[in-house]
């Protein structure tokens, strides 16, 4: 059973190439006596039964291919929006000297930062406030704000800076 629809999954994702040239031979072969090729009577009526099993299966081929693109990008929205919680939740377990350190970045206006392993910066690569764009040196790092916090980047360095200003309170 399990190889049956590995079959059916293999039609649907790849039959759209196969249906084309079914549709464009039996398509063919149905003008043919229009332009005066003499073709026996069954080749016709094959030629009809293959154009319209042709254009199924390209119908359903391409409505897969639809659904599963949908389907991708749904489930790549969700993770993005999974992760996205999870840095906001994580800018909750900052210690006052890494929320200094992330207004500091926030208000440098810089689009990326060198990250040294022993800064005090390190943390917020590890939490997921910053993302590691490439390795500099070997403990240095090219990072850049989640995209999360680069949306919102403004109204987040008014409410660290709020709460770096209140040193007994995080975010």
């Amino acid at each position: 059973m399990e190889a049956l629809l590995g079959l059916l999954r293999l039609a649907l994702d790849n039959g759209w190439r196969l249906a084309l040239l079914i549709v464009a031979f039996c398509g063919l072969a149905l003008a043919a006596p229009k332009v005066g090729l003499a073709l026996p009577a069954q080749v016709g009526e094959w030629a009809g039964a293959g154009l319209i099993f042709g254009i199924a299966v390209l119908v359903a081929s391409m409505v897969t291919r639809a659904f599963g693109a949908a389907a991708t990008r749904w489930r790549r929205t969700g993770r993005e929006m999974d992760e996205a919680a999870d840095v906001f939740a994580n800018l909750s377990t900052l210690s006052p000297d890494e929320l200094q350190a992330f207004v500091e970045m926030l208000e440098s206006r810089a689009p990326r930062f060198e990250v040294h392993i022993m800064s005090v910066a390190y943390p917020l690569l590890r939490k997921g406030i910053l993302r590691a764009v490439r390795q500099v040196a070997g403990v240095n790092w090219l990072c850049e704000f989640h995209p999360a916090i680069a949306h919102c980047r403004d109204s987040l360095l008014t409410e660290a800076q709020a709460a770096l200003n209140q040193r007994g309170r995080g975010f």
